[in-house]
């Protein structure tokens, strides 16, 4: 790649940036439709980031297992690394007070509650799997105290 066309590049993204920055913007609900109160909010961060984590954890155990073989773990990394993005999600949305913290929040327990599912497959053999599971369960109650879920 020349310069030229690193200069293209770069003025091509930052044109499709604006251009969804615009219709996000566009597309906003009303201020105050999904907002959830500050003790909610602070509760929801706090799972989240016990869950990301925990995730992180379990993600790394079923690569550690799929290098040495074991499959069985195929279901569980898909699972995982499709709730991790969700709950990061969740996470600035809540840290924000989003307006699309409703939307974000029920996406995120679906999500939740599948990678629980997966993961309870193998709590009794693999712990990560068990505490994974867990914070998902606490994720989708406390989702479910908000209001949100």
């Amino acid at each position: 790649m020349n310069r030229r066309d690193f200069i293209r590049a770069g003025a091509t993204a930052g044109a499709v940036f604006s251009t969804g920055v615009a219709m996000a913007a566009a597309e906003k609900p009303q201020k105050g439709k999904s907002q959830v109160d500050r003790e909610a909010r602070d509760q929801l961060i706090s799972l989240a980031s016990h869950c990301i984590e925990q995730a992180k954890r379990c993600q790394s155990h079923c690569i550690d297992l799929l290098s040495v073989g074991d499959d069985e773990m195929a279901e569980c990394l898909r699972s995982v690394s499709e709730m991790l993005p969700a709950c990061d999600m969740l996470l600035t949305h809540a840290s924000l007070n989003s307006d699309f913290l409703n939307d974000t929040g029920k996406l995120c327990a679906k999500v939740c509650s599948a990678c629980e599912k997966v993961c309870r497959e193998h709590a009794k053999s693999h712990g990560i799997c068990k505490k994974c599971a867990d914070s998902c369960k606490d994720l989708v109650a406390g989702l479910n105290s908000a209001g949100i879920a």
